[in-house]
């Protein structure tokens, strides 16, 4: 714990604290784990000479696609870190996933990755997306080659971020909004309303209790020491925002575009 001037020990300062120690290691831990990816697929290449070029430029390959793969919710300045080390991830195709592994799939963008992220975090998942399109503007106006799909038609097709969140996106390509989604055939604002569906699911809900418990100050261990009683009004005021959010989500998609309606 620490102590004021007056030697009082004060228990919230104490928890804030191990909260930043907290924070401080998951990050970190999301650093380590993209490194021991990376490490892995470079120890299951057979062209060593090949590697040690490719570190050239890019020392760790898939860090970042890392991150956009698997976490969503890439704090920020690590973002900012890593896009301003090896700015040329966020204007190059990458890999989603490593050659050697089964489910490789083609080359594409950062952006295009972090977009089509489709679980619930812990974080906000605005981390990566401000670096990613402050690095590279263009690429959200860049369809996928596989798929032929726009980053906003991956975001509004996941089911986890709102309007809000995707407002850098949509004001990076807002003509976007007006292009069908050639997977599903109905334009973004319809894929954001079908989406809509699973945001009550019990994960979803659990993430958001946990994150309006943490608060402004992120003290995330507060969940664990939360009554039972307490849990579960969390858990039904969390539902009842992810709700509100998905709705107010839909009308303002169909408010920027409301002939996807008439087309659809």
């Amino acid at each position: 714990w620490s102590s004021d001037g007056a030697g009082k020990s004060s228990a919230a300062t104490g928890i804030i604290t191990v909260d930043r120690c907290v924070v401080f290691c998951r990050n970190l831990q999301l650093l380590c784990q993209a490194s021991h990816e990376t490490m892995r697929v470079n120890a299951g290449n057979g062209n060593q000479e090949k590697d040690a070029k490719e570190a050239g430029s890019f020392p760790f390959p898939y860090v970042l696609s890392f991150l956009a793969r698997n976490t969503g919710g890439c704090p920020e300045p690590v973002a900012r870190l890593l896009l301003r080390l090896y700015p040329d991830q966020a204007r190059t195709p990458l890999m989603c996933n490593p050659p050697n592994d089964a489910m490789c799939s083609p080359p594409t963008y950062l952006l295009h990755i972090w977009s089509a992220y489709n679980q619930p975090t812990y974080r906000s998942l605005q981390g990566m997306l401000t670096p990613l399109i402050q690095a590279y503007p263009e690429v959200a106006r860049i369809c996928e080659e596989e798929t032929g799909r726009y980053p906003l038609h991956h975001a509004m097709c996941s089911g986890n971020k709102s309007w809000h969140c995707l407002k850098p996106l949509f004001e990076a390509a807002p003509f976007v909004l007006q292009c069908i989604d050639p997977v599903t055939g109905f334009y973004p604002a319809c894929l954001m309303a079908m989406a809509a569906q699973h945001v009550n699911d019990p994960l979803s809900v659990e993430i958001r209790a946990r994150q309006n418990s943490a608060g402004d100050k992120g003290l995330v261990s507060l969940w664990y020491i939360m009554p039972v009683g307490s849990r579960k009004e969390a858990m039904q005021r969390a539902a009842k925002e992810l709700e509100c959010e998905a709705l107010e989500s839909i009308y303002l998609a169909l408010r920027a575009f409301p002939r996807a309606l008439m087309k659809n």
